[in-house]
């Protein structure tokens, strides 16, 4: 991980959680810049750990299009402009509508 990474990690959390939530932070945070490059091997070795957990987050990250996977290079970061950030806050407003809806059929409330 590239130095400078702040993101605190719970250790009952499965790696490739882990791993996932450090990348997500490290996009979001511009550590990554979009159209950098990196290597599903270079980021297990700064782990010490398999590939797999990091092939894991790299598709989680990919479904969520931070990231896009190049065949036998790695991933490549995509662009995060306006309207990604106007995107995304779009699908969290209308995942909130939901739940507001749920809640008003259902009476649930969340525990505190």
């Amino acid at each position: 991980m590239k130095a400078g990474c702040t993101v605190e990690i719970l250790g009952l959390l499965p790696v490739r959680v882990r791993i996932t939530a450090v990348l997500r932070k490290a996009i979001y945070s511009g550590e990554y810049q979009s159209g950098e490059e990196f290597s599903l091997t270079d980021i297990a070795a700064q782990w010490g750990i398999s590939r797999t957990p990091v092939r894991e987050a790299f598709q989680v990250l990919e479904n969520e299009s931070l990231i896009t996977l190049r065949m036998n290079k790695g991933a490549i970061v995509n662009n995060i402009d306006r309207k990604f950030i106007r995107d995304i806050l779009k699908c969290v407003s209308w995942r909130n509508r939901r739940l507001r809806i749920v809640r008003l059929r259902t009476g649930w409330k969340p525990t505190s």
